[in-house]
């Protein structure tokens, strides 16, 4: 998969992530940064703190080759958001 949208259930926003290198990058949000790690499977990191953001809501750490489609919640500040990931 070379990109996905990430839609907020909320509003409808859709923040679109492509592939660089190994992991998925979005220009909006801060470049915020989908990547698998060893611990949380596919989840969302801050790139200035490295703190995880978001991660699949339906399932335990997946460590597929993509991230999973779906259902996904991520924080922003004080903030909890509900997100569809679909592949483009």
């Amino acid at each position: 998969m070379e990109c996905f949208e990430m839609i907020r259930r909320l509003d409808g926003r859709i923040e679109r992530f492509d592939l660089v290198g190994g992991s998925y990058h979005t220009l909006t949000r801060g470049g915020f940064e989908i990547r698998r790690d060893d611990i949380w499977g596919w989840a969302a990191f801050d790139p200035k703190t490295g703190d995880l953001a978001g991660r699949p809501w339906d399932a335990g750490p997946v460590h597929g080759a993509v991230p999973p489609k779906g259902d996904w919640v991520g924080r922003d500040g004080d903030m909890s958001y509900v997100y569809t990931l679909t592949e483009v």
